[in-house]
């Protein structure tokens, strides 16, 4: 079990991270926990998956407490955990730091900050593979790699404001999911509009950004950009909202004005599981990622078996799902694998003409 005045940095405040601060404190309250994150807690704009205009929720759980806190915002948890006692800072981590016996002691940030912990645990998303990729080359640890085992993979989401006869018309409506096709693409959906009669949906396509990270390194990752690139969005993606909310509404979606547009980025695994694992290249270092776009439901209570984790009591059947080495499933079973590559849905550039 871990002891109760230990040190912990969480490295993400997305669903994970908030989660895992938020059960850690709350069980040792005399527990230095550190919540760094590339954005304000506050932030007008996110880059975190969780981070969204609204989200398809469930709160059917067993336990009434759970189905309370699956309804409750999460900047409001995220301002608890602060009033607990856990820290904040807002940069972005650019390394983690791994001393010569192979521990993991802490991180490095973007803005030059060194910051230590006994117990270092990544809810870093789809910013996984590159965080660990450039970890490995400047520790020459390689094996803290992510490889096969998580892959960075975005999708659109698109949102118009109804009229006065529209929003009559749907106020009421439930959550709109359609089942994988015979193609086995990946379900869409859309939502019930908010009280600012903003209607959302969700593209059908999938798709990974694979780059060079480092020389002769390729990962998918999110654009370099500072927010991800989140609000640029081309026509071919836009084309992908569009069609879906056709699907649903028909020929009247096509009078709606799309006002927003965003791509939102998580972190995959074939099978859909999440890792919840230690590290096994570095002792110290633990993961608690790979959302798959299903993970802000568990938001209550991803934290909970983290902190199992962490003490090395989580239940067997979950750590052999959940390992970080397991035997996983090939992607071509998985319909909400990234298929897509993001240069193949760019706008084309246009040559100027002499």
């Amino acid at each position: 079990m871990a002891p109760a005045g230990s040190s912990y940095i969480i490295v993400g405040a997305g669903v994970f991270g908030v989660s895992t601060a938020y059960h850690l404190i709350r069980k040792y309250p005399s527990a230095s926990v550190t919540l760094v994150d590339r954005d304000a807690f506050d932030a007008d704009s996110r880059v975190a998956a969780s981070w969204d205009w609204n989200k398809v929720m469930r709160a059917d759980y067993d336990d009434p407490v759970y189905c309370e806190l699956a309804l409750e915002a999460q900047d409001a948890v995220t301002r608890r955990v602060l009033e607990l006692g856990v820290a904040y800072v807002a940069d972005e981590v650019a390394a983690l730091q791994v001393d010569r016996a192979g521990r993991c002691t802490g991180v490095r940030t973007a803005g030059g900050r060194s910051l230590e912990a006994a117990h270092v645990v990544l809810c870093t998303g789809a910013f996984t593979p590159k965080l660990l990729e450039v970890s490995a080359a400047a520790s020459g640890l390689d094996a803290l790699q992510a490889g096969s085992r998580i892959l960075a993979g975005g999708i659109t989401t698109g949102m118009t404001r109804l009229d006065d006869a529209s929003y009559a018309k749907f106020a009421d409506m439930p959550v709109g999911i359609q089942g994988y096709t015979t193609l086995k693409a990946p379900f869409m959906g859309s939502l019930p509009p908010t009280k600012d009669r903003e209607l959302k949906w969700w593209g059908q396509k999938i798709f990974k950004n694979t780059k060079e990270v480092l020389p002769g390194r390729f990962i998918s990752m999110p654009p370099a950009e500072a927010d991800y690139a989140q609000w640029k969005i081309s026509e071919r993606l836009k084309e992908d909202i569009l069609n879906v909310s056709s699907a649903f509404y028909g020929s009247q979606a096509a009078k709606w004005k799309f006002e927003k547009h965003r791509i939102c980025w998580d972190a995959f695994t074939t099978s859909s599981d999440f890792i919840i694992s230690p590290h096994t290249a570095a002792k110290g270092l633990y993961v608690a990622t790979c959302g798959s776009f299903h993970g802000y439901k568990f938001f209550p209570v991803i934290g909970k078996y983290v902190v199992d984790m962490l003490e090395d009591s989580l239940p067997a059947q979950l750590a052999n799902k959940w390992a970080w080495d397991r035997e996983r499933p090939d992607p071509s079973v998985n319909p909400d694998w990234p298929s897509f590559e993001m240069k193949d849905l760019l706008d084309p550039v246009r040559e100027a003409r002499l």
